[in-house]
């Protein structure tokens, strides 16, 4: 999400939030499918794959939400006015962290054919490295090379 939609990065408002998990979201996109291939060589039990991945999935849903209550609970103003508090809780059904694509994904994972390789991003990955670490990328100046040493 953050490396294909705008309005998930807009949301780290703070640049070197934002930037450190672009970063990662790169990284973790250019070897997206190595844990699952030693996974599958290793085990590759469908059920547990998949379980692991719901329970996952469900438990970090029920945290946020927690987390998201909790929050608003100890809120003065959420307390003074749970009116803005709903509304604001309302907006998050446009999140793009929760948008039909993110949905379609997790559903894919599940799967029997599944393979993270199935979403080619070969271009996205390399589009964003030149944006971060080519030259003028926004943190080509923060990559430490063998040749400044």
């Amino acid at each position: 999400m953050l490396l294909t939609h705008e309005d998930a990065r807009a949301l780290l408002d703070v640049e070197e939030v934002r930037s450190l998990f672009v970063w990662h979201a790169l990284e973790e996109s250019e070897h997206k499918a190595v844990a699952f291939d030693v996974y599958q060589t290793v085990s590759g039990r469908h059920w547990v794959r998949v379980g692991v991945m719901n329970l996952t999935t469900l438990g970090f849903l029920l945290g946020i939400a927690a987390a998201g209550l909790l929050s608003l609970v100890e809120d003065p103003v959420a307390r003074r006015h749970p009116g803005a508090a709903l509304r604001s809780i309302w907006h998050l059904r446009h999140s793009p962290w929760i948008a039909p694509g993110v949905v379609r994904r997790i559903r894919d994972y599940n799967r029997r054919d599944f393979h993270p390789d199935d979403y080619d991003n070969r271009e996205l990955t390399a589009d964003w490295c030149e944006r971060l670490f080519g030259p003028g990328g926004s943190l080509q100046d923060r990559v430490w090379s063998a040749g400044a040493a």
